[in-house]
């Protein structure tokens, strides 16, 4: 019988729930500690990231909009995230303004239901799954762990284990113990930039408050008009460099100057760093905007330069020989996240398209073709790729096809005649659309 009631009590009875009020604020300070690597050369560091997230409303249907912001790193260097997402009790999410940084710890993770010792929650931007599970509790704190595997994880080495702390009496997390897990597929290749295998997070809650109804109102203001403004300013960056030079100029000073006018309004620290982030940047989209619309011009409707390599397979591809049909160039390396996370939808399109004249290839520069190997492996991608560091090297590097490439990942749409069409320039949520929207123009559709 007593053997019985340890068992009973070794798990918490209650179901847990965040308590989410409008108002509320939890403040978490985070420790990303990676030891001292001799093999490498790397004394040890530490990353500290502080965290605001505030609750500013009830939604009709029982959820709560929720806004998270981060900065990582010290002046001048310090990074900003920021989110907002419609949250339930129990950790599902309605909608967000951007899928979850699968390389961090959940601060919100989803919570068991009742009875539940085990859940799953997937990540598709990244192809990440997170598997939870219900830890033995003595005392009044929920204990649930975390393992999260697959996807871009694996590919950069950055699988993870979490142990979570809930307090059911405050109603939320109070601290997050993880580890990196290094991968022993028997396939993987190393990932040589990986900052360590080894490394471990802590993240403390330093701070629960609730503001009353006029500070709450402020900061709902706040968090309307900064993610106004995140917004505007992407979708304006997005279309400018489509625009003539001196439009596109003009849209995006309009722009920083729309940032540089908001200050003044802004008092949430959280926020005052990231308009500060937004109008330094702000300066440099007018002028990042200016060249891309400038080259833009200067590529649409022109024969894309010759190119001939061999895919993965030894296959051989040209521009000569795929004269005839429209023609899709996917530019990417494995350290490009944003090129890895566009990868489902380019696979998506090439599924698409698969029984018509059109040609979906990947581009590679890796200098391991291992890596690549390694990608393709691991994404399973349905589509050639080609080995264009052979390619590079025999060019010194600077093969005139790299001249039509706006960073990375960036997705070329070629006409049956060679000319092109239309430039995808960095990672979109809507790629397949928009792509597609591309490809169908070229067709003559």
């Amino acid at each position: 019988m007593l053997l019985l009631m340890l068992a009973v009590c070794s798990f918490p009875v209650e179901t847990p729930q965040y308590k989410l009020e409008p108002g509320l604020e939890l403040n978490y300070q985070a420790t990303y500690q990676i030891p001292a690597d001799e093999k490498n050369k790397q004394q040890a560091r530490e990353h500290h990231t502080a965290w605001q997230i505030y609750v500013l409303k009830k939604n009709p249907d029982g959820s709560y909009q929720v806004v998270l912001l981060s900065q990582m790193g010290t002046e001048p260097n310090i990074q900003h995230e920021s989110r907002r997402v419609d949250l339930f009790p129990d950790g599902r999410v309605k909608q967000e303004s951007e899928p979850l940084n699968s390389f961090m710890p959940l601060l919100l993770p989803p919570l068991a239901g009742p009875g539940e010792k085990e859940w799953i929650m997937k990540l598709p931007r990244d192809s990440v799954t997170s598997r939870f599970t219900v830890l033995p509790s003595t005392g009044d704190k929920y204990l649930f762990r975390e393992e999260r595997t697959g996807g871009i994880l694996t590919i950069y080495d950055a699988m993870g284990t979490f142990d979570y702390t809930f307090d059911p009496a405050q109603g939320c997390i109070t601290s997050i113990t993880g580890k990196r897990k290094p991968c022993d597929d028997p396939d993987h290749v190393p990932y040589q930039h990986s900052s360590s295998t080894n490394a471990t997070y802590t993240v403390l809650l330093k701070k629960r408050h609730v503001h009353p109804a006029d500070r709450l109102q402020q900061i709902i203001r706040e968090s309307d008009l900064y993610f106004t403004l995140k917004d505007d300013n992407l979708k304006n960056y997005v279309s400018a460099r489509q625009k003539p030079v001196e439009e596109a100029k003009k849209m995006m000073e309009a722009m920083a100057a729309r940032w540089e006018k908001a200050k003044a309004d802004f008092t949430i620290p959280g926020y005052v760093g990231q308009v500060e982030n937004g109008i330094k940047n702000g300066k440099n989209y007018v002028r990042w905007v200016t060249q891309d619309a400038q080259r833009w011009s200067e590529l649409i409707g022109k024969p894309v330069p010759a190119w001939e390599a061999r895919d993965f397979e030894g296959q051989t591809y040209s521009s000569e020989s795929l004269k005839g049909k429209v023609v899709i160039l996917d530019f990417w390396y494995r350290g490009c996240l944003w090129c890895l996370r566009a990868m489902p939808q380019v696979n998506e399109l090439a599924s698409d398209f698969k029984n018509q004249p059109v040609v979906i290839i990947g581009v590679n520069i890796d200098e391991n073709p291992e890596d690549a190997r390694l990608v393709i492996r691991r994404f399973k991608l349905n589509y050639p790729n080609l080995d264009f560091n052979k390619v590079m090297k025999q060019s010194e590097k600077h093969h005139p096809l790299l001249t039509c490439t706006f960073g990375y990942p960036t997705l070329l749409v070629i006409d049956p005649q060679g000319k092109l069409v239309d430039i995808h320039a960095g990672y979109s949520a809507t790629l397949r659309e928009e792509v597609t929207a591309s490809i169908k123009r070229a067709m003559g559709k």
